[in-house]
């Protein structure tokens, strides 16, 4: 074989194997293409069969509402000349006919600031003895110092969370049981002597207070019946019961925009006439509705954190807006609180299935949610009776199946499995 013949075989078989290699790489790289595209077709064509599920369960909730409630209250404020008062009853006691409830020293030489001073100061010698007088009334023994140590911890640590919270109404709340606290555990704890002993000092500093001022220039004896407060707020004449006869949407929105008025004078205290009070809160015309006349209801002061149970009395609706009027008989629940509060109010509590608010929808104007059966999505109804942020509550199938419906579509039931998310879902949808 001539060597130009063995060179033109040695450049076929090479050619040969290039051509191969060339044919193999080709085959590969097809493969892996229709390998990515399988892979990409499954990943994007099973995302439409990817749902996440939760399973229906019964819970009972209790439904509030929520609004700003203003106090109404039958008083008058006692004026008196220039000068500082001593108390004489505890604050918010009841004054008989005849009882001596305050009188009024003369301050001449006194300017109005230090006249607001000592004023100051008799008020909270005054409020200390009748703490002082009440916790030693009580007989605490030495063997309720467990209980009491833990009152005062309990106070201390829930007013630091007030005062760095804020809440400083509740704060002063909190501050008047911390301040109990601390008298009935030095009172056990024998710190300042017997219970007597820490009443004639206060006692003595008061009359010391009182032997600097001019003395008495009036004095002020209940001529009926009434309770005695220290404080007035500026309110009494405008926030007042009478105020309510003919109350409407406009003229309370107009009253509690009113600013306090000014006395001027020295104010004695002032007297309410009755233990009733009322609290009007404004409300929409469809919020009215949930709401029941001659119905019972527990209200919380947020601000306070006080617990309320009131009578619905009326419930107002006008072309002009809506409100209810409250009210009640104790008046030691807002005595030292502004007129304005936040209110919470208890309507009831609601049972039924919880559903989160994405798995909501509709078909053929039916409100419901899609379930997954087996591998199979599909509709049924839902009658939502309670709205939350995040979720709904809606009645149970035993409830819905009392009220009758002559829809074909079926309720939701317990331990369905509520779809709460997926793609392209319609009742009758395949998974697998």
């Amino acid at each position: 074989m001539s060597r130009a013949y063995e060179g033109d075989a040695v450049f076929l078989r090479k050619q040969k194997i290039r051509i191969k290699q060339s044919v193999i790489n080709t085959v590969v790289i097809i493969a892996v293409i229709m390998l990515l595209l399988y892979v990409v077709l499954q990943l994007f064509g099973s995302r439409s069969l990817m749902v996440s599920t939760q399973k229906t369960q019964v819970v009972s909730d209790i439904d509030y509402a929520y609004g700003r409630g203003y106090v109404f209250k039958d008083e008058t404020v006692i004026l008196g000349s220039h000068g500082v008062v001593n108390r004489l009853v505890p604050d918010g006691a009841r004054v008989r006919v005849g009882n001596k409830y305050a009188e009024v020293y003369s301050a001449e030489g006194l300017d109005k600031n230090d006249v607001k001073q000592v004023q100051d100061q008799l008020d909270e010698l005054s409020k200390t003895i009748e703490r002082v007088g009440s916790v030693s009334s009580t007989n605490t023994e030495v063997s309720d110092l467990g209980k009491v140590s833990e009152e005062l911890l309990q106070a201390y640590y829930e007013y630091l969370d007030l005062v760095l919270d804020g809440e400083m109404t509740a704060a002063d709340i909190c501050g008047e049981q911390l301040l109990d606290a601390i008298v009935d555990y030095r009172i056990i704890t024998g710190r300042d002597g017997a219970a007597e002993n820490i009443l004639s000092k206060l006692e003595a500093e008061k009359a010391a207070i009182l032997s600097e001022l001019g003395g008495v220039s009036s004095t002020y004896i209940g001529d009926h019946g009434f309770y005695y407060f220290y404080a007035a707020d500026g309110y009494e004449n405008i926030l007042s019961s009478s105020a309510l006869a003919d109350m409407t949407a406009d003229k309370l929105a107009s009253l509690v925009e009113t600013p306090p008025e000014d006395f001027g004078g020295v104010v004695v205290g002032k007297m309410a006439h009755t233990a009733k009070w009322y609290m009007a809160m404004p409300v929409s015309e469809a919020e009215s509705y949930s709401f029941l006349e001659g119905r019972s209801y527990e209200l919380s002061l947020t601000s306070s954190g006080r617990e309320l149970n009131m009578l619905l009395e009326k419930i107002y609706v006008g072309e002009d807006g809506a409100y209810l009027l409250f009210s009640s008989y104790d008046l030691s629940k807002i005595s030292n609180l502004a007129r304005a509060q936040d209110v919470k109010i208890k309507l009831g509590s609601v049972t039924g299935y919880r559903i989160p608010r994405e798995a909501l929808t509709s078909l053929d104007g039916e409100s419901g949610v899609y379930i997954l059966v087996g591998s199979t999505v599909e509709f049924r109804r839902v009658t939502v009776i309670a709205e939350r942020e995040m979720y709904c509550i809606a009645n149970t199938r035993e409830a819905d199946a009392e009220e009758g419906s002559i829809s074909q579509i079926p309720y939701l039931g317990v331990n369905d499995l509520i779809v709460t998310s997926g793609n392209d879902l319609y009742d009758g949808k395949r998974l697998d």
